[in-house]
């Protein structure tokens, strides 16, 4: 029973440490698009292709 209870609780702190290295967060589209600078290339073969000269 004390084997049953141990093995019990040792699982119960695993799972709560591998949760602790859970990170949520988002990312700002617009503003990377507005940094990077494959986005310019990608805005100018965009307006090539899309309106032609």
């Amino acid at each position: 029973m004390k084997t049953k209870l141990a093995l019990a609780l040792g699982l119960l702190v695993a799972a709560n440490v591998s949760y602790a290295d859970l990170k949520i967060g988002f990312v700002n589209i617009p503003a990377v698009l507005e940094k990077a600078p494959q986005a310019e290339k990608a805005k100018k073969t965009f307006r090539t292709r899309v309106f032609p000269a």
